[in-house]
């Protein structure tokens, strides 16, 4: 399988979530100490202070996606490792995290991270957990699953049929791929197709074939999204 990924961007925004977690906590320690040192000038440190603990929560959130490994896009390559080179696995372009070509049709690959009971029924995905600990068991539906993946599968289709109009005959599909070790999946009746990761590489061999792209086609993508290739 192909690995493309905008490296670029993994880089900088691991470096930008760095500069925003500890630039906003030395704001935010500066003004502590104006605010000690000089108590009737609290309130003009409080605005740096609010900034800088902004800074921090972005930059927390910023280091958890693009700086604590496995990254996403590492887990999926994983996942994945072992199918054909005419598969092919494009990060963070086409408007959407991780797009997936197969010699079957072109995908968003939705991630998903919900453990226990996934099961879909009476046109609604559903969550069932067991108590453990603190956490209350039960079951739960799982809200917004189809129209979050149908919008990240419309926005690559766009991006896709931009990039390389003469593939604009080529459909986009979302496909949900839950990764929990402890989730148990039951979507044989789900409009997407669904999966478990343990069962991701057969299951994406098997389903219905559409319009893809070509080899050529593919490489001729990765070329003006200015990707290198990577097995």
């Amino acid at each position: 399988m192909k690995r493309l990924a905008n490296e670029r961007r993994i880089t900088r925004n691991a470096r930008l979530g760095k500069i925003l977690t500890y630039g906003g906590l030395a704001i935010v320690v500066a003004g502590m100490f104006v605010v000690s040192r000089y108590p009737n000038s609290s309130s003009l440190a409080l605005l740096p202070a609010l900034a800088g603990l902004m800074a921090v929560q972005f930059g927390t959130a910023f280091m958890a996606r693009w700086s604590r490994r496995p990254r996403l896009d590492e887990l999926a390559d994983e996942i994945l490792k072992g199918l054909a080179g005419r598969y092919a696995l494009i990060h963070y372009e086409l408007a959407t995290p991780h797009a997936l070509f197969t010699p079957g049709g072109a995908f968003a690959l939705i991630l998903r991270s919900e453990d226990g009971e996934i099961r879909y029924r009476d046109g609604r995905w559903e969550r069932t957990t067991t108590r453990r600990g603190l956490r209350r068991g039960g079951t739960r539906t799982i809200r917004s699953v189809e129209t979050l993946a149908l919008a990240d599968a419309e926005a690559m289709a766009k991006a896709l049929h931009k990039r390389l109009p003469e593939a604009a005959e080529i459909p986009v599909e979302p496909l949900l791929l839950f990764m929990h070790p402890r989730a148990v999946v039951h979507a044989d009746s789900s409009p997407i197709p669904a999966f478990h990761a343990k069962k991701a590489k057969e299951a994406i061999r098997r389903l219905p074939r559409r319009a893809a792209l070509s080899e050529a086609q593919l490489a001729q993508l990765a070329d003006r999204l200015g990707l290198d290739a990577a097995r």
